[in-house]
């Protein structure tokens, strides 16, 4: 059974190369894959060695917010579709949704980018189409395609947890006394569905299926058809250093990862997640190691003292690096997290508020295989809360604990042994298959 498989990832380097491993399983199963992709990165695929399509115009995150017409940001609040728990982060998160959504379903100036993208999947015909748990574009083209949707988790689910909270309490029906919401959420989607012949369904949000590649300490909302599979790091092909494949003077002593991940610079334009970059390179001033920051001159505050046991580098794979370090300090992004899950590496972990950041952070101590400082209390929906406990003093602790206490090194084996527990990308290959299968003819 030969399947057609079209990959539609959020439109970021780092989404792109979360979808790697499992597309490179189905392709080296026999399965013909292709990425979905705007212009501006067809690159990011390439340097996977995976095969390219572009659709529509350059596309980056930002566009989200952008595109939309003056003011109409400010009416988010009051679309219903989605809830939210009243916390500043998860106001935030509904916005990304909703912003992810309104880009491609809402807006004029990318509706022929929709086109573009609806009429290569119709041409090409794919059996199956997985695209990024935000990249609602994606499913879209699996309906107007007749294709089987999979949605693959790069983060916790929180679409499926606001969708079934929204559900829960009775969705857009009336309350007593007041007039019925409207289902913003499906709304928008039914209106772009409708201009390809299809309908909506809930499965257009959650997909007929989801590949999900998080620990088991972050639960899944329940209901859902999901698929775990092992997620394998992967970056895009890139020489190594030779100060990381040889050793030098310093090879002695313990290295440390210090890194904000590669999605500060491709979406939030170096803010650093709000993070004092100044204080992260203070922590570990004069500490005992070898630290390798991956920071740009621009993440960098003018000014900003780099100390004598610290060496900055724009880019280096993790796969690569991490194997080689004793700990890792992060925002606790997704990518970085799991990379250094299957490093064996104990992780610290200064949580930002843009997605998950905070239950995977949670996931990791639960595991004793880290710890976490600076995280932010929840905050109420006006502005975010404070960071209690964040200081230079506090990461150097932190950071010493990890390197000198065995105990994190093996929570984190052990949250590496769980990860293991996880079919491979190639072991779920047969699942895919059998699931596809079951929702369409396959093509001969």
């Amino acid at each position: 059974m030969t399947m057609r498989v079209l990959f539609v990832p959020l439109a970021a380097p780092s989404h792109i190369t979360l979808m790697v491993p499992l597309a490179w399983a189905l392709q080296t199963a026999g399965h013909e894959v292709r990425f979905a992709v705007p212009p501006n990165h067809v690159d990011s695929v390439l340097r996977t060695g995976l095969m390219a399509v572009s659709f529509g115009v350059d596309v980056d995150l930002g566009d989200s917010e952008e595109a939309l017409p003056e003011g109409e940001a400010a009416e988010w609040e009051r679309l219903a579709g989605l809830d939210t728990d009243g916390s500043y982060r998860d106001g935030q998160i509904r916005d990304q949704v909703l912003g992810a959504i309104a880009a491609y379903c809402a807006v004029d100036l990318l509706e022929p980018t929709m086109d573009e993208l609806v009429a290569l999947a119709r041409a090409w015909e794919p059996d199956l189409v997985v695209w990024d748990n935000v990249a609602f574009h994606g499913s879209v083209a699996a309906r107007a395609a007749g294709a089987a949707s999979a949605r693959s988790l790069v983060g916790v689910d929180h679409v499926a947890r606001m969708r079934g909270d929204f559900l829960a309490r009775g969705g857009p029906a009336a309350k007593e006394g007041e007039a019925a919401e409207e289902d913003a959420v499906a709304g928008l989607l039914a209106d772009r569905l409708d201009r390809y012949g299809a309908a909506f369904d809930e499965a257009v949000l959650v997909g007929d299926w989801t590949v999900n590649p998080l620990p088991e300490a972050v639960p899944a909302p329940p209901g859902l058809a999901c698929l775990s599979v092992r997620q394998l790091p992967f970056t895009h092909l890139e020489a190594l250093p030779d100060w990381l494949t040889r050793k030098d003077a310093a090879s002695d002593l313990p290295r440390v990862c210090l890194t904000l991940g590669r999605s500060v610079r491709d979406v939030r334009g170096n803010d650093n997640y709000g993070l004092s970059v100044p204080d992260l390179l203070a922590a570990v001033d004069g500490l005992d190691a070898e630290v390798i920051a991956t920071l740009t001159p621009e993440q960098l505050p003018a000014g900003t003292a780099v100390p004598d046991n610290v060496r900055l580098v724009d880019f280096v794979p993790m796969n690569a690096l991490l194997p080689t370090c004793a700990a890792v300090l992060h925002h606790g992004g997704a990518s970085t997290l799991m990379a250094a899950v299957w490093a064996r590496v104990p992780q610290l972990i200064v949580p930002s508020e843009t997605w998950d950041e905070r239950e995977l952070a949670a996931a990791v101590e639960a595991f004793g295989a880290g710890l976490t400082v600076g995280a932010a209390e929840p905050g109420a929906r006006g502005g975010p809360g404070p960071r209690a406990g964040l200081t230079p003093d506090a990461l150097r602790a932190a950071l010493t604990r990890l390197l000198t206490e065995p105990t994190w090194a093996s929570g984190a084996a052990a949250m590496r042994r769980a990860t293991l527990a996880h079919p491979a990308p190639g072991e779920a290959v047969p699942v895919l298959e059998r699931l596809t299968a079951e929702l369409r003819s396959p093509h001969a």
